[in-house]
């Protein structure tokens, strides 16, 4: 007897096929989106500085802008005000020499893509830490690496994260400024001094030798202020330190180098380090007061600071 055929549903059929080519689908998207979700993200792209021209001739120092910016509008921001203090610190990481020169804020210089003669601090107004640092570079013919940018509140802030700093104050201070609501008193003596004394140590200049007085202050105050950050209970605390440093301070710092910094002056270096002005005298231009350099003399400083001893 002749087995009849099954007849085949092809709607049935189409319908399997349909499921099976949607279970299919999905495991392809699935393990797409798997792979998508498990495999790294490129890594950003990686922001080239500018090399300066002086680098080469530099060695393997690091040498930093220290740049203490006014906020006498009691505005706590370093996007604000003409720099009001400027130093260089150079480290060579291969030795771990120290050195730090202070520039005058009234240094007379050109400004890059500006004529004529301005004052350095306002180079901080005009383009900020990067135009300070390029007016710099091509005054003293300095490579500068990196910056790091603070406003006077700012500064009495980092002064007390880490609990202040021991000092000798050379002589009784007493000033006050209404207008940028200024007050200074501080005794003569040896001292604790809190961020708030800290910032009036440092903005003090009421005195016979005025800027170049307050300088050499802010000098030996940098110099104090590492030795209490180096000080043992101080340096168990410095991983929290930076990342807490971080709300207060501008810098491009990174911490690979910040750590070579730290390093360098770790060691005996700041008994050894060497600390200098920018060498010129005081002139009027124009009915201006501005601090104009002696070039050969400062050409000396330079090049006993940044580029003696360099390694290669």
């Amino acid at each position: 007897m002749r087995r009849k055929r099954r007849k085949v549903r092809w709607g049935r059929l189409l319908l399997l096929l349909l499921i099976m080519a949607g279970m299919v689908w999905g495991v392809v998207r699935g393990a797409a989106y798997a792979v998508q979700s498990f495999t790294p993200p490129a890594p950003p792209p990686k922001i080239v500085k500018p090399v300066s021209p002086y680098a080469d001739k530099a060695g393997k120092r690091i040498t930093l802008l220290l740049i203490g910016v006014d906020d006498s509008t009691n505005q706590s921001s370093v996007a604000k005000g003409q720099a009001d203090a400027l130093m260089l610190l150079s480290i060579n990481p291969e030795d771990n020499s120290v050195n730090l020169l202070s520039i005058p804020r009234d240094t007379m210089v050109t400004l890059p893509g500006r004529q004529g003669v301005e004052r350095l601090g306002q180079a901080y107004v005009y383009g900020g830490a990067e135009l300070t640092m390029r007016t710099i570079e091509h005054a003293l013919q300095v490579p500068i690496a990196y910056h790091a940018a603070l406003s006077c509140q700012d500064f009495a802030q980092l002064v007390d994260l880490i609990g202040g700093v021991e000092i000798y104050v050379d002589q009784n201070m007493n000033y006050e400024d209404a207008y940028s609501d200024l007050k200074i008193h501080l005794n003569r003596g040896y001292q604790h001094l809190d961020g708030l004394q800290a910032g009036q140590y440092v903005k003090y200049r009421s005195d016979e030798m005025g800027d170049i007085g307050r300088m050499q202050r802010q000098q030996i105050f940098m110099k104090a202020l590492a030795e209490q950050v180096f000080q043992l209970e101080i340096v168990t605390r410095l991983p929290d330190l930076w990342n807490h440093a971080g709300e207060y301070l501008k810098t491009d710092l990174t911490p690979s180098v910040a750590f070579k910094l730290l390093t360098a002056l770790r060691s005996d270096s700041l008994s050894k380090m060497r600390v200098e002005l920018l060498p010129g005298q005081a002139v009027s231009l124009e009915g201006q007061w501005y601090w104009k350099a002696d070039e050969e003399h400062a050409r000396q400083v330079v090049n006993e600071l940044f580029y003696a001893n360099n390694g290669k």
